[in-house]
């Protein structure tokens, strides 16, 4: 798998060719679907760990949480569009290409997929880190926090410093 030394340049240009022919909710995401957000790019995310960032299976409970998993998902669900917000403040909105729905951070710092339109808690910067990125929720309900991956697979917004588990690897993804 290819690794990217990730600078803005190099993250747009990645993103550039992820975009064709995906759709959203039935239409091209090339469309205009959330006022005051442009697609950037779709992506899968590596944890540190080697494990791939998803929406639990068409079995998950109705808050659609979010985890690790060893091995890629056949429904899509570890797929993720970048939404950027247009205020040009670094931050994105995640939408995972098979529920459509966006990634949230809750009161109890737990990570959700369950929101139809991005808010403030909804909202992530993108920190360039070596060949990796962080994600922060500066909304989150305790303050700014990290997305990180627990020993158990589950995934939160509980860090106050982006150390080696808050650490993702974005790997592009072209819609076939």
């Amino acid at each position: 798998m290819p690794t990217y030394s990730l600078d803005a340049d190099v993250l747009v240009a990645l993103a550039a060719d992820t975009v064709e022919g995906i759709v959203h909710n039935g239409a091209d995401v090339n469309a205009p679907i959330l006022a005051g957000y442009d697609i950037f790019g779709c992506f899968k995310l590596l944890s540190h760990h080697g494990t791939w960032l998803q929406v639990k299976g068409k079995s998950a409970p109705p808050d659609k949480q979010i985890h690790v998993s060893k091995d890629a998902a056949e429904d899509r669900s570890d797929v993720w569009i970048f939404y950027k917000f247009r205020t040009g403040d670094n931050e994105y909105a995640l939408c995972n290409y098979s529920t459509h729905r966006f990634v949230t951070a809750d009161l109890w710092q737990w990570v959700t997929c369950n929101r139809a339109f991005p808010y403030a808690w909804e909202h992530f910067q993108v920190h360039h880190q070596g060949e990796h990125v962080a994600l922060l929720c500066r909304a989150s309900p305790l303050g700014p926090r990290w997305l990180t991956v627990e020993p158990n697979g589950n995934v939160r917004s509980n860090q106050r410093m982006a150390d080696a588990w808050e650490k993702w690897t974005l790997v592009p993804f072209k819609h076939e």
